[in-house]
């Protein structure tokens, strides 16, 4: 059987956005620009939900309704039906990039340029992944024993952004089984946000000797850049 790339990304508004502190509007249109910027690239595009109705057609994009974990946060759920997916479909597909949905667009196809073994991720090159912003939002709240200890150790490190995930099918399955563990683990029943902090802490932890990130993966983020050598905007 053939293998493809695909680009899997989500929109959930079971519960408020944890950041922002809001009920999202179940309004598809918010997610046009990242579908319109990866199929016009003739890659396809997953987009999991719980809340749209009358959905457009578009070549490529199929549209996932499936029901949220009300234990989870939104930006939280779509790791585990991302592994549920992939997992059942792993003969269908060669590599896979997740993003977020509202804020991220494909500029340069990345599927030309990944190689096996490497995990790809966004980032944010003027943060570090000792910021006060994560452990005074984020971090405090979990209970993982040594994730002051790791997030310490790579405080003077750049930030990592889980808006942007990407590699071959089986390291991202990987990547997704232990980041999932987890949040099994850690983020239930959490209001606030543990995305980040879980991201991070897990990709140093476990993946830092195949994390690969840059100017390559993504724009300077909140810049609102747009560029021939980035594979994808983000903001």
């Amino acid at each position: 059987m053939n293998q493809f790339p695909v680009v899997l990304a989500s929109y959930f508004n079971h519960k408020n956005d944890p950041q922002r502190g809001i009920l999202w509007d179940s309004d598809y249109s918010k997610l046009l620009p990242l579908v319109h910027s990866v199929v016009s690239r003739r890659v396809p595009i997953k987009i999991f939900h719980n809340c749209f109705t009358s959905l457009p057609e578009i070549n490529n994009c199929e549209w996932i309704e499936v029901e949220a974990d009300s234990t989870l946060t939104p930006n939280i759920v779509r790791y585990f039906k991302y592994l549920i997916y992939l997992t059942e479909n792993l003969d269908k597909f060669e590599s896979v990039f997740m993003v977020d949905s509202t804020d991220v667009e494909m500029l340069k196809n990345p599927f030309d340029h990944i190689k096996p073994g490497v995990l790809y991720v966004g980032d944010e090159i003027r943060s570090t992944v000792g910021r006060k912003w994560m452990q005074r939002t984020q971090g405090k709240y979990l209970d993982i024993p040594d994730y002051l200890q790791v997030i310490s150790k790579h405080r003077n490190e750049v930030l990592i952004n889980c808006g942007i995930i990407g590699g071959d099918i089986l390291t991202i399955i990987k990547f997704l089984e232990q980041l999932t563990e987890y949040h099994t683990r850690y983020s239930k029943n959490l209001t606030t946000s543990s995305d980040m902090s879980v991201f991070n802490y897990t990709v140093w932890k476990h993946f830092k000797n195949i994390m690969n990130r840059g100017p390559h993966v993504n724009t300077r983020f909140k810049r609102e850049e747009r560029n021939r050598v980035a594979w994808w905007k983000h903001k």
